[in-house]
């Protein structure tokens, strides 16, 4: 099977899959933060809440899936369904959560696996772009410049330090230090066939980091 045909398969299928789970759990995670909001604003019973909560959510999980099939640019609706997660994570976690199903603790939890992902694959794609041959394939230029090599490889030593953080306070020194390389083995595979099969997937945060360094670069040169 040539590439051409399996970038032909990749995007429905991922168009797809992103309209179906994506689009749930955005609604799954809004119903739980605005039946919480609701109680807690005391404008309603917890079962009214929920109630309410869940019919209002049938509209986000449409809308989020209707604008996945219309939507150009997947790379944008990965980052607004993951904030809109994230976002309602944050509000169940500070309203304590739901005392019978455990929200509070289980999406703090979820919440600092999502970071931990985050971060592995950000720093994974930083030193896959200081790559000449990764930059040309995402790019289109010859060479990574100088400065732009440098930032990415020293973004990515961060957030890989950052990873190791999250996995320890996710999980402690213990199961924390395990979970980690697993989590990186897996984040890395993922990131190994974005290069491969949908470098397009990379080029949004590419051209964000060349432009920062660009613009970083002329301000020392005319400072000299």
């Amino acid at each position: 099977m040539t590439e051409k045909r399996i970038l032909t398969l990749i995007d429905p299928l991922h168009r797809v899959g992103l309209s179906v789970v994506g689009s749930f759990a955005v609604a799954a995670s809004f119903t739980a933060a605005f039946a919480l909001i609701i109680v807690d604003e005391g404008w309603d019973t917890p079962a009214n809440a929920f109630y309410w909560a869940s019919f209002a959510a049938a509209f986000v999980y449409f809308g989020a899936a209707l604008w996945c099939y219309s939507a150009r640019n997947l790379t944008r609706v990965w980052a607004v369904f993951s904030a809109a997660i994230l976002i309602c994570a944050v509000i169940v976690w500070a309203l304590g959560g739901d005392a019978n199903f455990g929200y509070g603790a289980a999406l703090g939890r979820f919440v600092l696996l999502v970071l931990l992902c985050a971060a592995l694959w950000f720093g994974f794609v930083s030193f896959a772009l200081s790559q000449d041959k990764h930059w040309t394939n995402v790019m289109g230029e010859r060479r990574c410049p100088p400065t732009t090599r440098l930032v990415l490889r020293w973004f990515g030593w961060g957030l890989m330090s950052l990873s190791v953080l999250f996995a320890i306070v996710r999980d402690g020194f213990s199961f924390g230090l395990l979970l980690w390389p697993l989590a990186a083995l897996a984040v890395g595979l993922a990131v190994s066939f974005a290069i491969a099969y949908a470098p397009h997937v990379m080029s949004g945060f590419s051209r964000y980091i060349a432009k920062v360094t660009k613009v970083g670069t002329d301000e020392i040169a005319d400072a000299a």
